[in-house]
C-alpha cells in the first residue's frame, strides 16, 4: 500500500474514531437536567433505606410509601422523563458536527486493456444556528415550564399518597378498637345471657327473658366476626398504600389521641387564600399556561428568519495520483416568504391551547377554594362530634351500670339491660369513630390547603 493510500485509510479510520468518541461523550446528563427534578428523598426528612420493621410509626409508614408505591415513583419517573426535553432545548444552542467517509471502486472495460480506479474519501462538516429570532429560547423555556409542572404534580401525587396512608392508618385503628369494643359488648352480652338462664333455672325468670339475652349474646358474637374481618381489610388497604401485597404481616405503633382543639386553624377566608397559593396540582396548572404560553412563541417563531454558519473540510485521494483536499465555510440567512399560512394556524392553535390551560387553571381554583370549605366544616363538625360521642359514652355507661345493677338485684327488666348494653357499645363505637375520624379529617384539610408535607405527619406522631 503507497503512501497516500495509507493516508486515506487513516483519515477514514480517525473520522470513524471521531464519530465513536462523540458518541461516547454522551456521559449520561451533560445538561445536569435530571437535578431539575425534585428527588423522592427530598420530601422526607428519614435518612435511613426504608423497611418494613416492627412498631412502625405514621411517619414511618409515610416515608415507606413514599418509596415503595407505584403511583410517586412513576410521578417521578414522568418528571425525569420531561426533564429530558430541557437538554433536548440546550441541544438547540450547540453546533452539529457530522463525519462521512467512503471507499469506492471503479472498473473500466476496453479492448486493449482494463482500468481499475480507487478512490478514498473523508470529511468532516459543521453547522451552527447563529440566530434565531427566540426560537430556541422559546422552546427552552417550554420545556423548563413542563419540569416545573411535572414536579408540582409529583408534589401533589405525594401528598395524596401521604393523606392516602393517613386515611388507612387511622382506619386500621379505628377497626382495631371497634373489634375491641364488640368483643367487650361479646363478653358483657353473654354475662347476661349467663345471669338470664341462671335466673330462668332458679324459676325467676321467664323464657322470654332467656331467649332475648340468647338472641343479644348471638347479635354480639355476629357483630364481633364482622368486625375480625373489617380488621383484616384495613391491614390489607394499608399494605396496598404502602405498595405491598395485601397478606403482608404488618405491626403498627398506636396513634396518640391528644386530640388540639380546632381553634388552632386560621379563618376560612385566609385558609382558601392559602391554598390557592400553596396547592401543587394549581403550581402544576400555573406552569402549564406558562408553557402553552412559550409554545405561541415558538410557533410565531416559525416566520422569523435563521441565521446559520456552516463549514465543511475534506480529503479525496485516487488510485491514478489525484489527491484533493477542500474546505469551505458559509453564513447564510434563511427568510421565510411564504409557508401556505401553516404558520398561522400553528400560532392560532397554540393561544387556543393557552386558553384552555388558563380555564382548566380557573376550574381548579374553584375546585381548590371548595375543598377546602368543605374540608374546613368537615373538621369543624367532626370536633364537636368528639365533645358529644364523649358525653354520650359517659352516659351510656352510667346507665349501663343502673340497669345492671337493677337487673341483678331483681328489679330491672332483661330488656332494660339488653338496652342499656346495645346503647354502650353503639356509644363506644361512635366514640371511636369519631376521635380517629378527627385525624382523617384534619389530614383531609391540610391536603387540601397543600399543606400535608412530611412535617405534618410527624406532628402527627408526635400528638401535635
Amino acid at each position: 500500500m503507497g503512501h497516500r493510500q495509507k493516508k486515506a485509510v487513516l483519515l477514514f479510520s480517525g473520522l470513524i474514531l471521531l464519530t465513536q468518541g462523540l458518541s461516547a461523550f454522551d456521559i449520561s446528563d451533560p445538561y445536569g437536567v435530571d437535578g431539575k427534578v425534585s428527588s423522592l428523598n427530598s420530601h422526607t426528612s428519614i435518612t435511613k433505606e426504608p423497611i418494613i420493621k416492627k412498631g412502625m410509626t405514621l411517619s414511618e409508614l409515610a416515608n415507606f410509601a413514599l418509596h415503595n408505591n407505584p403511583q410517586t415513583r412513576a410521578a417521578w419517573i414522568t418528571a425525569l422523563s420531561k426533564a429530558q426535553n430541557v437538554g433536548v432545548a440546550n441541544a438547540a444552542y450547540m453546533p452539529s458536527l457530522s463525519a462521512v467517509g467512503s471507499l469506492d471502486g471503479a472498473k473500466q472495460n476496453s479492448k486493449t486493456s482494463d482500468l481499475y480506479t480507487n478512490t478514498k474519501s473523508g470529511g468532516v462538516s459543521l453547522s451552527y444556528v447563529v440566530y434565531d429570532f427566540g426560537a430556541r429560547e422559546a422552546n427552552l423555556k417550554n420545556a423548563k415550564k413542563i419540569v416545573d409542572a411535572a414536579n408540582a404534580s409529583q408534589n401533589a401525587q405525594i401528598q395524596s399518597l401521604f393523606l392516602s396512608v393517613t386515611e388507612s392508618y387511622f382506619a386500621l385503628f379505628g377497626a382495631k378498637a371497634s373489634l375491641e369494643a364488640y368483643v367487650e359488648a361479646e363478653k358483657t352480652a353473654r354475662e347476661s345471657y349467663e345471669a338470664a338462664l341462671a335466673k330462668y333455672k332458679a324459676g325467676t325468670a321467664t323464657p322470654s327473658d332467656k331467649l332475648q339475652a340468647m338472641t343479644a349474646y348471638s347479635q354480639a358474637v355476629l357483630n364481633r366476626q364482622k368486625a375480625e374481618g373489617s380488621l383484616k381489610n384495613s391491614y390489607a388497604e394499608l399494605a396496598n398504600t404502602l405498595g405491598l401485597d395485601p397478606n403482608t404481616e404488618l405491626e403498627i405503633a398506636a396513634p396518640s389521641t391528644n386530640i388540639k382543639e380546632f381553634e388552632d386553624f386560621k379563618n376560612i377566608e385566609e385558609m382558601i387564600l392559602e391554598a390557592k397559593k400553596m396547592r401543587p396540582d394549581l403550581a402544576a396548572a400555573a406552569a402549564q399556561i406558562e408553557a402553552a404560553k412559550a409554545s405561541v412563541e415558538a410557533a410565531k417563531s416559525d416566520a422569523k428568519p435563521t441565521i446559520s454558519l456552516n463549514g465543511s473540510t475534506g480529503y479525496s485521494d485516487t488510485s491514478l495520483g489525484g489527491q484533493t483536499k477542500n474546505s469551505s465555510g458559509m453564513l447564510s440567512i434563511n427568510i421565510p416568504i411564504f409557508s401556505g399560512f401553516s404558520t398561522t394556524y400553528k400560532v392560532r392553535a397554540a393561544q387556543m391551547e393557552t386558553r384552555l390551560k388558563e380555564l382548566e387553571y380557573e376550574k381548579l381554583e374553584k375546585q381548590v377554594a371548595l375543598q377546602t370549605y368543605k374540608a374546613y366544616n368537615n373538621l369543624k363538625t367532626q370536633t364537636m362530634a368528639v365533645k358529644s360521642s364523649k358525653d354520650l359514652l359517659a352516659s351510656a355507661d352510667e346507665a349501663l351500670k343502673a340497669a345492671s345493677g337493677r337487673y341483678k338485684a331483681g328489679v330491672g327488666s332483661i330488656l332494660d339491660l339488653l338496652t342499656a348494653q346495645s346503647a354502650y357499645a353503639s356509644a363506644r363505637q361512635q366514640n371511636i369513630d369519631a376521635v380517629y375520624n378527627w385525624y382523617i379529617m384534619r389530614a383531609t384539610l391540610l391536603q387540601s390547603m397543600g399543606r400535608l408535607v412530611f412535617s405534618e405527619i410527624e406532628k402527627i406522631d408526635n400528638g401535635n
